[in-house]
C-alpha cells in the first residue's frame, strides 16, 4: 500500500521518502526484510529491550531532524509503512520484553511525523487466509488493538476496510489521503480562496455498506 500511494502521488510530490517502520539513520533495519514468522524469536530481557527501544526512539528523533523535516519544509512527501506504535501492538515481533509503560512514554515524544494515518482492517478470517504466520486469537488481539488506536485518534486517522480486494482498498486509501491534503490546504490557505465547500471524501464504512 505504501508503494502504491507513493506512485499514485508522484505527480504531486516529486520529492519523496518511503520508510519501513523507522528511518534507519542508526544502522539498517532488518524489518525491511520479508518476515515469514514474526514471533519465532523469543523476546529480549527487560534491560536489553529498553536499550533497543531507546535506539529505535533516537533513530526516529534523529531521522526526523536530519532526513524527514528537511524534506517536509520543501513540500515533500514522507510515507511510513508501520510506525513506533507497532511496538505496543505487537511487541513480540520486535522482541520487546520490557515494560509497556516505557514504550508508551517514549511513544509520546516521537516526532509528529504521523499526520495522516491509515489503518487497514479486515476480518480475522480474511487476514488468516492471506497471512497464516500467527494464530487466529493473536490476529483478533492485534486487530482490536489497531482499531482502538484508529478510533481513539480521529485527527487524520482513517480506518480502511480491506475485505473487498486490493483495488477497493487502494481506492479507499487514495481518497483518504487526497481528502486529508484538500482539508489541510483549505485550513492553510482558505483565507484567500473563494468560499466553497471542501470536497467530501466518502466514509469507507459507508462505501463498504453500499458494496455489501
Amino acid at each position: 500500500m505504501a508503494k502504491f500511494l507513493s506512485e499514485a502521488l508522484m505527480p504531486l510530490f516529486a520529492m519523496q521518502r518511503l520508510y519501513h517502520w523507522r528511518p534507519g539513520l542508526l544502522g539498517g533495519s532488518k524489518s525491511d526484510e520479508a518476515v515469514t514468522d514474526p514471533h519465532q524469536s523469543a523476546p529480549r530481557g527487560q534491560v536489553v529491550s529498553v536499550a533497543y527501544l531507546l535506539v529505535f526512539f533516537l533513530d526516529n528523533l534523529l531521522g526526523f531532524v536530519f532526513q524527514i523535516w528537511p524534506l517536509l519544509v520543501r513540500h515533500g512527501l514522507v510515507i511510513f509503512d508501520r510506525s513506533f506504535s507497532d511496538v505496543l501492538v505487537d511487541s513480540r515481533r520486535y522482541r520487546y520484553g520490557g515494560p509497556h509503560w516505557a514504550a508508551h512514554f517514549l511513544g509520546r515524544f516521537v516526532p509528529p511525523r504521523e499526520k495522516c494515518v491509515l489503518v487497514l482492517d479486515a476480518s480475522e478470517t480474511a487476514i488468516l487466509s492471506r497471512k497464516s504466520e500467527v494464530s487466529f486469537a493473536e490476529i483478533q488481539r492485534q486487530r482490536d488493538a489497531y482499531r482502538r488506536i484508529a478510533l481513539s485518534n480521529s485527527n487524520g486517522t482513517r480506518l480502511l476496510f480491506a475485505d473487498r480486494g486490493l483495488k477497493t482498498v487502494q481506492r479507499q486509501a487514495l481518497l483518504a489521503v487526497v481528502g486529508y491534503l484538500v482539508s489541510k490546504f483549505h485550513k492553510q490557505h482558505g483565507a484567500w480562496l473563494s468560499p466553497s465547500p471542501v470536497p467530501s471524501v466518502p466514509d469507507p464504512r459507508r462505501y463498504r455498506a453500499r458494496e455489501g
